[in-house]
C-alpha cells in the first residue's frame, strides 16, 4: 500500500482518476500514493465520491487519519460500506500478473514492486478507523512460501488464479521452489 492523504486541491488542474472530470480548486479529494521505479512517487487523485467505488479501502484509511472536516462524511461512510459489502467473493491465495495491480510493497519484506511484477495475494485482517475486516495484501513471489509456511502453496495459487499463459506459470513455478 502507499500513502493515502485527504487534502484540498491547490490548483483545479488535477483529474480524477475514476471519472476522469477535473477536481476544482480547494475541493476535498483523495490521493492515493504510488512509489516510481527511479525512486520518489506520484499521486492519483479523486473525488471522495469516486473514492467510494473504486478506492473505497484507502478512503476509508485517509479518513480514519485525516483532521480536515469532511462536509459529507456520513454519506462517504456509508459509501464505502456499501462497497465493501458489495465486493465479489475471490479466491486466496492467488497470482496477480502485470498491469492488473499497482505498484505496491510486500507484506512480508517491505521491498517495493512495480505494476510489471507478478505477486501472490493473500487476505489478512487489516484494521482501520476501530474496524477489522479482511483486506486482499500482496506479497513478493519469493517471500510467499516463507511468509504462508504452506508446502502446497504453488499448487493452491495456480488453482485459484485460473488460466495461466505458459511464460508466467514457468517463471511462477521456478520463483515459487
Amino acid at each position: 500500500m502507499g500513502v493515502h492523504r485527504i487534502e484540498a486541491a491547490k490548483t483545479g488542474r488535477s483529474s480524477c482518476r475514476q471519472c476522469k472530470q477535473k477536481i476544482a480548486k480547494a475541493e476535498l479529494r483523495l490521493g492515493v500514493g504510488h512509489a516510481q521505479e527511479h525512486g520518489g512517487h506520484s499521486m492519483q487523485w479523486y473525488h471522495l465520491q469516486c473514492a467510494t467505488q473504486e478506492r473505497f479501502l484507502e478512503l476509508e484509511e485517509a479518513l480514519a487519519e485525516n483532521t480536515l472536516a469532511v462536509p459529507n462524511q456520513t454519506a462517504l461512510e456509508a459509501g464505502i460500506a456499501a462497497s465493501i459489502q458489495g465486493q465479489p467473493a475471490a479466491t486466496y491465495p492467488r497470482a496477480i500478473f502485470g498491469s492488473d495491480c499497482d505498484t505496491y510493497h510486500c507484506v512480508h519484506c517491505g521491498n517495493w514492486s512495480f505494476p510489471s511484477t507478478i505477486r501472490i495475494v493473500v487476505i489478512r485482517p487489516v484494521t482501520v478507523g476501530g474496524r477489522t475486516f479482511d483486506r486482499p495484501v500482496p506479497i513478493d513471489v519469493g517471500c510467499a512460501n516463507e511468509y504462508l509456511g504452506d508446502p502446497a502453496l504453488l499448487d493452491t495459487v495456480i488453482q485459484n488464479t485460473g488460466p495461466i499463459d505458459d511464460f508466467n506459470l514457468k517463471w511462477l513455478k521456478e520463483s515459487m521452489t
